[in-house]
C-alpha cells in the first residue's frame, strides 16, 4: 500500500532544540507533517490533545525521560497505539531491550544516519497506513453486516439483536408500502428504490432517537420502540403516515402510502410474538382499504 507522507503526522521529542530542528527539517523535506516537543510533559499534552501517527523519542531528557514517557503513553488507552521509535546515544544492549520491553517499535542509535532514519520512518508510517486501512475495512464490514445497503437503515438481524437487549416493555410498528409492485411495474425498479430511500429518510426523521427502524423485507419496515406503550406507538405511526401522505407528488408523477400495524409487549410476549400481532394488525389495515394505522389491541384504524 502506498504511503502518503502528507497524511502522516510525526512528533519529534528531544530536549535539544537543534536535534528537533534537524529531524523536523529532514522529515518535512520528505513531505511528512511534523511537530516538535522539547520535553516529555509537553509531548504528553500534545499527544492527549491530538494523536500523532508516529513518535520519534529521545531517551535522555531531564525530569521525565523517554522511557517514562513511553510508559505513560502505553498506559493511556487513547495513546497506547501510537508507534514509538527511540533515538538515543545509549548503545548498551540492555538499553535497547528496555526500549522494546516498554512498547517501542524501533531503536535508532545516535549519531544517526539520515538514510536509516528515513527508511525506518517510512516503514513504520507504512504500517500505520496499513493498520488504518484495515480498521476502515473492518468498520465497513460491520456496517455491511448490520445495515441495509439501499436505505442505510439497520437490517433485520441487527434489529432482532437490539430487541433482545431491551429490558421491559417495547412496542413495534410494522408497515408495508401500499401497491409497491404497481410503482415498480409502472415506473421501473429504479423508481421503486427511490421510494424506499425516501421512506427510510422520512421514518428516520420522525422517530428520531426514540427507537430503531429496520428494512424488514422488500417493501416492509419494522420499528422497535423501547419503553413505548400502544398509544404512544400508535401516535408515532400516525405521524409517519401523515408525513408519507404529505409527500405525495414530491417524487414526480407517483406517490406512496403505507399500511401500519402496531403492537406492544407488556412483559410476557416475545419479540416474534409481538411481530405476529403487528403483522396481523397491518394486514387488517390492508383489508380495510390500505393507508391505515391499526392497533393490534383494539383494532382501531385511522385513515387520512
Amino acid at each position: 500500500m502506498k504511503v502518503e507522507p502528507s497524511n502522516t503526522e510525526i512528533l519529534v521529542v528531544d530536549d535539544t532544540v537543534d536535534n528537533v530542528k534537524l529531524l523536523s527539517q529532514l522529515l518535512q523535506n520528505e513531505g511528512y507533517l511534523v511537530k516538535g516537543a522539547l520535553s516529555a510533559k509537553s509531548a504528553l499534552r500534545m499527544c492527549q490533545k491530538k494523536k500523532p501517527d508516529l513518535i520519534l523519542l529521545d531517551i535522555m531528557m531531564p525530569e521525565v525521560d523517554g522511557y517514562e514517557l513511553c510508559r505513560q503513553l502505553k498506559k493511556d488507552p487513547s495513546t497506547q497505539d501510537i508507534p514509538v521509535i527511540f533515538l538515543s546515544a545509549l548503545d548498551h544492549v540492555q538499553d535497547k531491550v528496555r526500549a522494546f520491553q516498554i512498547g517501542g517499535v524501533d531503536y535508532i542509535q545516535k549519531p544517526f544516519e539520515v538514510m536509516e532514519v528515513l527508511a525506518r520512518v517510512r516503514t513504520h508510517a507504512g504500517l500505520v497506513t496499513l493498520q488504518r486501512a484495515l480498521i476502515e475495512q473492518n468498520e465497513q464490514l460491520k456496517r455491511m453486516a448490520t445495515t441495509d445497503a439501499l436505505t442505510g437503515l439497520v437490517n433485520r438481524r441487527y434489529l432482532a439483536d437490539m430487541a433482545g437487549k431491551v429490558s421491559g416493555n417495547f412496542a413495534l410498528i410494522l408497515f408495508d408500502i401500499d401497491d409497491f409492485k404497481t410503482i415498480n411495474d409502472q415506473y421501473g425498479h429504479h423508481v421503486g428504490d427511490e421510494v424506499l430511500v425516501r421512506i427510510a429518510e422520512i421514518t428516520r426523521r420522525v422517530i428520531g432517537q426514540h427507537g430503531y427502524c429496520a428494512r424488514w423485507g422488500g417493501e416492509e419496515f419494522l420499528i422497535l420502540l423501547p419503553n413505548f406503550d400502544v398509544k404512544r406507538a400508535y401516535d408515532l405511526a400516525a405521524s409517519i403516515q401523515y408525513e408519507f401522505n404529505k409527500s405525495k407528488g414530491a417524487l414526480g408523477a407517483y406517490h406512496f402510502a403505507a399500511s401500519f400495524g402496531v403492537a406492544c409487549n407488556l412483559g410476557s410476549l416475545s419479540f416474534h410474538q409481538v411481530i405476529r400481532q403487528a403483522d396481523a394488525a397491518m394486514y387488517q389495515g390492508k383489508k380495510s382499504g390500505k393507508n391505515r394505522v391499526v392497533s393490534s389491541r383494539a383494532m382501531e384504524s385511522r385513515e387520512l
